[in-house]
């Protein structure tokens, strides 16, 4: 077998491997992800439907490897260790940022509105919340380090 078949194989288990976590491991991650606000315990739910939130949060896993490689492919970043390093950690910083950007908005919203979630009387309410903008963001920070990678790892010509 060939070397570029065997890395084929190799992607395609790993790629499956991550579909099937994304899948499994879904609520407990966005869990933990929710911000913590007094007061408000979060019901993870997603929506249902054929693209549903674990779904999409699923396949964005798995598509994360091929275009990490289709990135090097296309910005020319074959050979060099240093920079597929360096584009790795792009994507993994912008995936991150938007991440926390997204984590910071929700719990700002809710500790701003606080009084009118929590009806008056009670303590603490259970609060369903769909992740699905969660994967939005995770998926515009994982591009935007993914387009930064192809636009500036790129070998310069000289």
């Amino acid at each position: 077998m060939d070397a570029s078949r065997k890395r084929l194989i190799y992607l395609l288990v790993f790629t499956g491997m991550l579909l099937i976590a994304g899948k499994l491991i879904f609520e407990k991650l966005f869990g933990f992800f929710e911000p913590s606000i007094p007061g408000i315990s979060f019901q993870i739910r997603e929506s249902p439907g054929l693209l549903s939130t674990s779904r999409l949060f699923a396949l964005t896993l798995a598509a994360m490897p091929a275009l990490v490689l289709l990135s090097w492919r296309l910005g020319g970043i074959r050979s060099s260790p240093d920079r597929k390093t360096s584009s790795l950690l792009i994507m993994l910083l912008f995936t991150v940022a938007a991440v926390w950007i997204r984590h910071k908005e929700v719990r700002t919203f809710f500790l701003v509105n606080l009084d009118s979630i929590i009806p008056p009387g009670k303590e603490s309410v259970l609060y369903p919340i769909d992740p699905r903008n969660f994967v939005y963001y995770m998926l515009g920070g994982f591009f935007t380090g993914w387009l930064l990678t192809v636009i500036f790892l790129r070998p310069r010509k000289s």
